[in-house]
């Protein structure tokens, strides 16, 4: 018996062992089997991290699995993630693996992220595929199944849980796909491959321009979808797809040819109704849609027949109406009624230029406001033709009770309009006004809107709009936001160029104001840095805002008082032109703290970081106020807050800005010329000027005469430069300053003056001993005072050495003299002239000799 089992054991061995062995001998050769079939194809990298081979789990076939396979791009997506995948199975049979020509039947894919991208140059990350020459499809075909040893012959497959995500950098269009899961199953023939999918996807979104078209739409398509070989013929025999609540079927098919694609395609939407429609609407799809009570039909088909070339398209027409339908969310207090709909849009030549979408009919009710619309659009590659109607009046606040607006906005007020709208492009482009039929008002009365993009609610008493051929007139406009009020009255051209892309918009405006605090008008993001931290900001928080593009507006403005910050203006005027994503500021002028200031230049979005460029003209300005309200003063001269007295500057600076639009310290480069009038100077505000008081005792600051002081400065490398100038006068004698300090505290100044001897102290105090009482009093000497360290923690270093050389020349010369002196008196003693003028002689070429 034992005999038995030792012998089956063995042959049981002998069967298994290769079984084993089999996936540790070909995981190497089928990994990089694939990896070099894949690389042959892409310019890109590809990698697997791990691969494992079974036999037993999928016997008669073996199964494949791959780990974690990444595809990264190249220049100019350089290091970014393509495609990842956490796994894959692959299925082929055993002979297929013995002879080394992997021939895929079942393939499956779970866990993808795919991330496809087209750059602002229209380069898309997911063009990898290396370039070759081309052969006929029958050619490439022979070769593939000759040279390669990979070859697919799927009967089935399977997508688990994929994630798309698509931009398009140019035109901003965006398509993000959540949870995509796909399978299907194929009966070949011949001629033929019929594939039995299935597909759903949780969320599709589809925008452009941060307009949502689909958000977060869920899909669910059953298709069986026939597959010609030889005329390469896609034919629909059985398609029934659901997208959020509108259930859709179509069938046809499609057939690429020499010159493009041939297509016969029709669809309906049967079994769906009015509310159906509404699924679609962004805003209107949400968790409790089910909960909607929505009464009406819904008409929604379209067929499609002909040859889509880069000339022609095919013949189509679809169809979209329903009548007297209504809608309610249960979470909202109003209904919508009297809903109509009747749309087309067709071609019946094949000529694009011969499409049209007509809007025959939307109208509304809510309550008793009303909302009626059509338009027809024509011609539309060659000249296109736009008649559009609109009128109703529209009260936003039921709106808002009626309808889940997809905005975080609070909207109150009355809209009354009555538009008509009568144009072709090359009317408008050519400035044909006689041929532009553009007539009608919209009036706005007790408007309130809270936006986030506001601190405070705008209140628009009232504002009317009135459109003519040429142009559109702003009649009024009257408006207030917390202590800020607006009165503005103008005109605005190219807006229906500016929103069909095409030119800028153009505008002039007067606005008046008693009282504008620009902070009003910036949200509280844009608040929470004050200008002194502005220095503190780094790179990546600069351009947090942009001026948009294709903006040309010039506003003249006359403000009784505009608030800045701290910084009041009174009885501001000028003329700003927003224009090329730049705020131009021209001929501004205001009364600024006592004094005035004029200012041109302008401020920059449209580059990275932000930057301006400003000449400034400021007339006596109260020196206290400005360096206690001004931080940019402050930086310029930190001493300036001891000063009381008037200031006049000619400044042109330019320089970065941070996200919130103050400048970047370290970047300003420029120059100006400053000139003070000083009354009195407070030392203790200044820690360098009070410790020149602790240093220098004997210093009187009332004594210093600054009533007439003027600098020439330069900033350069984050850092003020002072040329040297006379700062002050000390009981007649001049000071004059010159060094630098930099915007991070550190001052590097040196002072020059004259100061009296016998201040000198225990420096001097030996050599001053060889002088009399009376030549000390009367001696002054140079000194320089070096004065470093930080604004805050400052360093007070005089340097005596050539004072000390001007006492020691004196002692000298006071020694001689005294010698001299001693030598005449003795001959004047003897009464010996003659000889008492030898000796003076004698005395004094001994004298040169030693004090050489």
């Amino acid at each position: 018996m034992k005999k038995i089992i030792k012998i089956i054991s063995s042959i049981l061995i002998i069967i298994l062992v290769p079984f084993l062995v089999l996936p540790i001998f070909f995981k190497k050769e089928v990994k990089a089997t694939i990896t070099n079939e894949v690389s042959k194809h892409i310019a890109a990298d590809f990698s697997i991290d791990a691969i494992s081979v079974h036999v037993f789990t999928s016997f008669p076939k073996v199964s494949i699995v791959l780990s974690d396979i990444l595809i990264s791009n190249k220049t100019p997506f350089a290091g970014d993630t393509l495609v990842y995948i956490e796994n894959v199975e692959l299925k082929t049979s055993l002979d297929n693996l013995l002879s080394k020509k992997l021939s895929i039947d079942y393939f499956s894919a779970s866990n993808a992220d795919i991330r496809l991208k087209t750059n602002i140059d229209n380069i898309s990350n997911y063009d990898i595929f290396k370039k070759t020459e081309r052969n006929t499809v029958k050619q490439k075909a022979e070769d593939t199944s000759t040279n390669s040893a990979l070859s697919l012959h799927i009967e089935k497959y399977t997508f688990n849980n994929i994630q798309l995500n698509y931009l398009d950098e140019k035109s901003l269009l965006s398509v993000q796909i959540k949870n995509l899961n796909h399978s299907g199953n194929g009966l070949f023939s011949e001629q033929d491959v019929l594939l039995s999918t299935y597909t759903s996807i949780q969320a599709f979104t589809l925008s452009s321009k941060n307009i949502n078209y689909l958000k977060n739409a869920a899909l669910i398509w059953n298709a069986d979808i026939n597959l010609n070989l030889s005329d390469l013929k896609v034919e629909f025999k059985k398609n029934l797809a659901k997208i959020n609540d509108l259930n859709m079927s179509f069938h046809g098919f499609l057939q690429p040819i020499d010159n493009g694609i041939k297509m016969k395609l029709d669809f309906d939407s049967k079994g769906s109704k009015f509310k159906s429609l509404l699924s679609l609407i962004p805003s209107a799809y949400s968790a409790n849609f089910k909960d909607v009570i929505a009464k009406g039909l819904l008409n929604f088909n379209g067929k499609a027949i002909g040859t889509y070339t880069d000339t022609s398209i095919p013949k189509f027409d679809i169809k979209l109406n329903t009548s007297n339908a209504s809608c309610q969310y249960p979470e909202l207090p109003k209904a919508i009624s009297n809903i109509y709909m009747d749309t087309t849009i067709g071609n019946s030549t094949g000529n694009i230029d011969d499409t049209s979408v007509s809007i025959h009919k939307f109208e509304f009710k809510i309550d008793e406001d009303y909302f009626s619309a059509s338009s027809h659009l024509t011609n539309l590659s060659n000249n296109p033709k736009f008649d559009a109607k609109l009128k109703g009046v529209v009260n936003l606040k039921k709106l808002s009770q009626a309808y889940p607006l997809e905005i975080k906005e609070q909207l109150e007020g009355t809209v009354r309009f009555d538009l008509q709208s009568k144009f072709t492009q090359n009317d408008i482009e050519n400035k044909r006004y006689t041929n532009i039929k553009n007539s009608g008002s919209i009036s706005l009365k007790k408007m309130r809107i809270k936006t986030t993009l506001t601190p405070n609610i705008i209140s628009i008493q009232e504002a009317s709009l009135k459109f003519t051929p040429k142009n559109f007139i702003l009649e009024k406009f009257i408006a207030t936001t917390a202590e800020s009020d607006l009165n503005a009255k103008g005109t605005i051209t190219n807006l229906i160029e500016f929103v069909a892309g095409n030119k800028s918009l153009k505008g002039e405006f007067l606005v008046k104001s008693n009282n504008i605090n620009v902070f009003n008008f910036l949200s509280n993001s844009n608040t929470d840095v004050k200008p002194s931290q502005a220095s503190q900001t780094t790179n990546s928080q600069i351009n947090g805002f942009q001026i948009p593009e294709k903006i040309d507006i010039t506003t003249k403005i006359i403000a009784k008082r505009v608030s800045y910050d701290a910084i009041d203006f009174t009885n501001m005027t000028g003329v700003l032109q927003i224009t090329n994503q730049k705020a131009v500021f021209t001929n501004t002028k205001a009364n600024l703290l006592g004094g005035n200031i004029m200012f041109d230049g302008n401020v920059n979005t449209q580059t990275t970081p932000s930057n301006f460029r400003f000449a400034l003209s400021l007339k006596a300005l109260n020196i206290k106020e400005s360096f206690e309200t001004i931080d940019l003063f402050s930086s310029i001269a930190p001493i300036g807050k001891a000063f009381d007295g008037k200031m006049s500057m000619k400044l042109n600076l330019n320089g970065d800005l941070d996200k919130d639009l103050f400048p970047e310290t370290k970047s300003l480069i420029g120059s100006g010329i400053t000139s003070l009038q000083v009354k009195n100077i407070d030392s203790k505000k200044s820690k360098s000027l009070a410790e020149l008081e602790k240093k220098f005792s004997f210093i009187d600051f009332d004594k210093l005469n600054m009533k007439k002081v003027e600098t020439k400065l330069n900033f350069k490398n984050g850092t003020v430069y002072f040329d040297p100038f006379k700062i002050a006068t000390y009981d007649g004698i001049p000071i004059e300053m010159e060094g630098s300090h930099s915007f991070e505290n550190n001052m590097n100044y040196t002072l020059g003056t004259k100061i009296p001897a016998k201040h000198l102290g225990k420096e001097a105090a030996n050599l001053l001993n060889g002088l009399n009482p009376n030549e000390i009093e009367n001696i002054q000497v140079p000194i320089k005072i070096n004065i470093n360290g930080s604004i805050d923690n400052p360093n007070i270093d005089p340097d005596y050495s050539a004072a000390l050389k001007v006492i020691t020349k004196k002692v000298l010369e006071s020694q001689k003299n005294k010698l001299l002196d001693n030598l005449l008196g003795k001959n004047k003693k003897n009464g010996d002239n003659t000889q008492g003028s030898n000796e003076i002689q004698k005395a004094k070429k001994l004298l040169k000799g030693l004090f050489k």
